[in-house]
């Protein structure tokens, strides 16, 4: 018995849901990384292993 190819349809479906999974994933971790740079921008007392932006450059 020849071993089983996987044919064009088949690889579109596979393809189709790897790219949906990373979507989701790059949108979950591109979310968390906002939502951490806005909360040490806008709140001062964050815990120590929170996510601190460097401060502004203050312009002459």
């Amino acid at each position: 018995m020849a071993p089983w190819i996987p044919g064009p349809t088949t690889a579109t479906g596979i393809a189709n849901g790897v790219n949906s999974i990373s979507r989701s994933t790059g949108s979950a971790i591109g979310s968390a990384v906002i939502t951490s740079l806005l909360a040490s921008k806008t709140l001062d007392k964050l815990s120590p292993g929170a996510l601190r932006c460097p401060p502004r450059a203050s312009t002459p």
